[in-house]
């Protein structure tokens, strides 16, 4: 087996396993015997349970041990469930809602994350939630509408950022590929999933149409995700699912699972007018598993959250007798709750810094036939 075959039956195989496909191993038909019950603490979903000693793929834990770290999981999960109710009662308080939902990935270790433009676009807010961390405010620092293109800041910067590199070069017609975002599944999911895809110049060619082809099941929430080859380096960025109706009415062929991408030059060139700093990896790298592709790209996704102002239905003024107090002025950052002002936990969104059509004379980053062993490009900005 070839190491693209290999690379897609082994992501093929993690997907699978990771849903719960038929690749991932069988629950036993009958329950085990009490006594071959153990404590088994699975790190990676951060999950203890008691089950078969033979189907435990994690640590085994002593009873006392497993009965304290599954009260301190849940503990923790209540946790997060109570700053999820308090944000979605801050955004409420200043008359927001949620309205969509997109994908990005941090470039550097400053936070600054890129997405596509219409992930960012027509919100009066913005919020990231970064891999294991709750909603953080995000701010649009540059935008290309015309190449659908944004870079956004993480306020503050994830702890231990993790930013992509990108490939050395283009990737050709055939190659297959990982595709990470949130993928609408009748819900949208706050863990990153991975969706296995090939490129397809036939779809759209890079020299023809400005975009990459796609095959593959693209949903709404993999927009502004980035498309990594099978050594995880970024080679593009989703830019669309492709209309399958719309294609059928333009061209009489049914087009399905399709998406297009943008590639990385395409990229480095926004990111070289827009002088943010990103990593280009060496020429060589290792194959890499389905697995060990998701644990390497988890860390620097973000699923990047759409607010807008809640429309208020006209009413009748209520006529009351005596004078009137005049309603305080609250400011647009910080929701009054109690007379204490409390930060909200997004940004609400400001005309981005334009950036020119064309690249500088003197640009500081390292052009992309140039660039070799895991460079970093700019200062930071």
């Amino acid at each position: 087996m070839g190491l693209r075959s290999g690379f897609r039956a082994s992501v093929a195989a993690f997907v699978l396993a990771a849903s719960g496909g038929a690749a991932a191993q069988a629950p036993a038909p009958s329950q085990p015997p009490a006594a071959d019950l153990v404590w088994c603490h699975d790190a990676p979903r951060d999950l203890v349970q008691p089950i078969s000693r033979a189907d435990c793929s994690g640590v085994v834990l002593a009873d006392e041990a497993g009965l304290a770290l599954d009260e301190e999981i849940r503990q923790r999960r209540l946790v997060k469930m109570r700053a999820a109710l308090a944000r979605e009662e801050a955004a409420q308080a200043a008359g927001l809602a949620f309205a969509s939902a997109g994908a990005g990935f941090l470039i550097n270790e400053f936070g600054d994350v890129l997405t596509s433009a219409h992930v960012v676009m027509g919100c009066d807010a913005l919020g990231a939630r970064p891999a294991g961390l709750d909603l953080t405010p995000f701010r649009v620092l540059a935008m290309d509408a015309e190449r659908d293109l944004a870079i956004g800041r993480l306020d503050p910067p994830p702890p231990e950022a993790s930013p992509v590199r990108f490939a050395p070069r283009a990737a050709p017609d055939g190659d297959p590929a990982a595709l990470f975002g949130f993928p609408h599944e009748g819900m949208i999911p706050l863990v990153a999933r991975l969706t296995p895809v090939h490129l397809d110049y036939a779809v759209a060619d890079p020299e023809r149409d400005g975009a990459t082809g796609l095959r593959g099941d693209v949903r709404r929430g993999h927009s502004g995700g980035p498309v990594m080859d099978s050594q995880g380096r970024v080679t593009g960025l989703l830019k669309a699912k492709v209309d399958s109706v719309e294609a059928w009415r333009r061209s009489g062929r049914l087009l399905k699972e399709m998406g297009v991408m943008l590639a990385r030059e395409e990229l480095l060139a926004f990111l070289n007018r827009a002088q943010a700093p990103y990593h280009v990896a060496p020429e060589e790298g290792a194959e890499l598993s389905g697995e060990e592709l998701y644990a390497l790209a988890k860390p620097s996704l973000a699923r990047i959250d759409c607010f807008k102002r809640r429309i208020q239905p006209a009413r009748s003024p209520r006529i009351v007798e005596g004078p009137q107090a005049e309603p305080p002025e609250v400011d647009q950052g910080a929701v009054v709750e109690g007379g204490a002002p409390k930060t909200l936990p997004f940004a609400f969104t400001e005309p981005p810094e334009a950036i020119p059509q064309t690249p500088p004379q003197t640009s500081p980053q390292t052009s992309p036939s140039e660039a070799s062993e895991a460079e970093t490009a700019p200062e930071t900005p």
